[in-house]
């Protein structure tokens, strides 16, 4: 899951950097007044949350920090995403994760790293197909053929594809 943690963010990276600061962090109307920086942050919160809170061995995604700075710097955003890409290499261990707002009492559950990485890699490809809708308004952009679309998707498709020959 660590080099699919690495090729789903390099791509991200790759993607956002033939984006200007204003195209970055401008409101989209695909995405309802959304910008694709905010999209973008959020990925980069939820893998901050799970690296920084991981020692503790307790996981409160409520708790991320919200890199406004990351929402409209294309660099600052990039920088985050290297940042992950540094540190994302840990143990299995369990971890608790804290259900914080979504509980009306102290609620945590059970989990482990791998099982909070692989939620964060689907949180990540749903995102990115966010980032991509609001992308189509920009000619230029070089948007590769699965950017926010989920492995075993892509799979499916290759299969009714050659199935279909």
């Amino acid at each position: 899951m660590i080099k699919t943690t690495h090729n789903l963010l390099e791509e991200l990276s790759l993607v956002i950097s033939q984006l200007s600061d204003e195209q970055y962090s401008s409101p989209c109307l695909e995405l309802e007044g959304e910008t694709i920086g905010r999209h973008v942050r959020h990925i980069t919160d939820l893998f901050d949350c799970l690296i920084e809170q991981y020692e503790s061995g307790c996981i409160n995604y409520e708790l991320r920090k919200r890199n406004t700075i990351a929402e409209s710097s294309v660099t600052a955003a990039r920088n985050s995403i290297t940042n992950i890409l540094q540190s994302i290499q840990k143990s299995e261990k369990p971890l608790r994760i804290d259900a914080g707002e979504l509980s009306e009492s102290q609620l945590q559950i059970d989990s482990s790293y791998q099982r909070e990485l692989m939620y964060n890699i689907e949180h990540c490809i749903h995102h990115q197909a966010l980032i991509k809708i609001g992308m189509r308004q920009f000619t230029h952009i070089q948007i590769p053929q699965n950017f926010g679309i989920a492995p075993s998707t892509v799979k499916f498709r290759l299969t009714q594809a050659s199935s279909s020959s």
